[in-house]
Formats: structure tokens, sequence, C-alpha cells
């Protein structure tokens, strides 16, 4: 059955926010996609897919793509995303069948700085991903619902997934819970997760034996996002996050400037 496995590599870049990395490891087993606007930058092994996503913007169109393995790829066993930023150095197959034998159906790796979905609230708003006050909406509605704290939080720049319907579920309530909150996909996932019942399964950290990242090129900030920034530091100086999110504990909070 092992032999049997079909497997879908996939990415998607959208608006040129990065470059295809061609793959260090390329396996004749495995099935490589890039969904893009620009078929220009595609070489083989990758296989490009067009985006006929029209009513999304390029970031959502981005994260529509990551959250529906489960209607691209539904001929498949299971699917690895990776962001355009990640280049695949290892071998993706032999990574495929170590997890296939797992139970579960989603598998990640864990965020190297922090293990709780309000710690990455507070980091996105200090970071003006987002305005102060929809990160805490949506936090105190996590918190309304006894979402506990420090209840681990995903590196969503690799995915692995194995094809089936409680997946299906997961992700489709992924991308409505993405659809409704703040456009920061790693503050969603661990909650309707928890909330379905169906568990994350966490790699460890990653070790760098299969994937690499390099860095997103740089955008410069407008004035809505500088504007943005000292608002929400200087809201979060005088109101501690803890109250903003209505949460038990204290969240550290960074320096205002």
């Amino acid at each position: 059955m092992k032999n049997k496995l079909k497997i879908a590599i996939y990415t998607c870049i959208t608006g040129n926010y990065d470059k295809l990395i061609p793959p260090r490891h390329i396996d004749s087993r495995l099935d490589y996609f890039c969904f893009t606007d620009n078929e220009g930058q595609i070489d083989a092994p990758w296989c490009f897919k067009s985006l006929a996503l029209s009513e999304l913007d390029n970031k959502d169109k981005n994260r529509y793509v990551k959250m529906h393995p489960h209607k691209l790829f539904a001929e498949y066993d299971m699917t690895v995303y990776i962001d355009g930023n990640v280049e695949i150095v290892g071998d993706l197959y032999e990574l495929a069948l170590k997890v296939s034998a797992l139970k579960g159906n989603l598998f990640v790796y864990s965020h190297s700085e922090r293990n709780c979905i309000y710690s990455e609230g507070a980091a996105c708003a200090y970071y003006s991903h987002d305005w102060i006050w929809n990160v805490a909406k949506q936090m105190r509605k996590y918190s309304g619902n006894n979402y506990p704290m420090n209840h681990g939080l995903v590196c969503a720049n690799i995915l692995i997934r194995k094809n089936d319907s409680a997946l299906s579920s997961l992700m489709d309530a992924w991308w409505l819970a993405y659809l409704s909150g703040v456009k920061r996909d790693q503050l969603s996932l661990p909650f309707v997760s928890w909330q379905l019942s169906n568990p994350i399964c966490y790699l460890g950290q990653n070790n760098f034996r299969y994937f690499q990242s390099t860095t997103h090129s740089r955008k410069n900030r407008s004035l809505k996002m500088t504007t943005r920034k000292y608002i929400n530091r200087i809201i979060a100086f005088f109101i501690p996050y803890q109250t903003l999110f209505s949460v038990p504990s204290k969240i550290p909070r960074k320096k205002p400037f």
C-alpha cells in the first residue's frame, strides 16, 4: 500500500510575492504543482496550475489554495503544502511514508517562538498585521468559548495532510474562520481544530532535514500600516492584553515602540 500512495506537493504564489524555488531533492513518485498568476516562472518539476479565483484578492487566493487540498487534489491520498519561500531539501516521499503511518490527518511543525494563539494574537497586534480591536474581538470569541491558553501554535508554512472526510470538514471550517476574522491563518486553525475535536499532530520544530525557509520579499510599509502600528502599541501600553482578550493569565507585552 505504501508504494501506491498518491502524493501531491504544492505551493501558491500570487502577485509575485515570492519567487518559485526549485527543489534540491526531486522524486518521480511525487507530483509537484504551483498555483500562480505568473506561468512564466514555472520550471520542472513544478507543473503550472491556474488561479481561477477572480473574486478574491491575492492574499485570499493563496489562503484558499492553502486550505482546500481536499477540493483541489481530491484524487490524491496525501498533500504537502509549502509556502512560496520554502525550499525542499530532503526526501519528501520518505517523510510522507512516515506520516502515513501516524494517527491523524493534519501534520504541522510547531511555531518556533510561541505556543499559544493568544500570544500570537498579541504579536499580530504588535506588528500591525491588523487593528488591535479586530484581534481582540477574535481572541475574546475564543476565550468566551473556553479555548485554553498555551494549547499549541502551528507554523503554517508547511502542512502535511491525509485526504479524508474529517480533514475536509476541518479545512472548510478553517477557511470560514479565516474569512470572518483576522487574516492570519495561524490564529484560527488551532481553535477550529479544538472545536471540531480533530487534533493537530505536531512534528516538533522543523529540523531543516526536509525544508528550509527564506525570507519573503519585503514591501514598503504604507502610511496605514505605520499608523496602525503606533495606535495598536499605544492601546496595548495602557490596556493589558489579558484584559483585551479576556483571558485568565497575563500575556507578555513587548516595549511599546
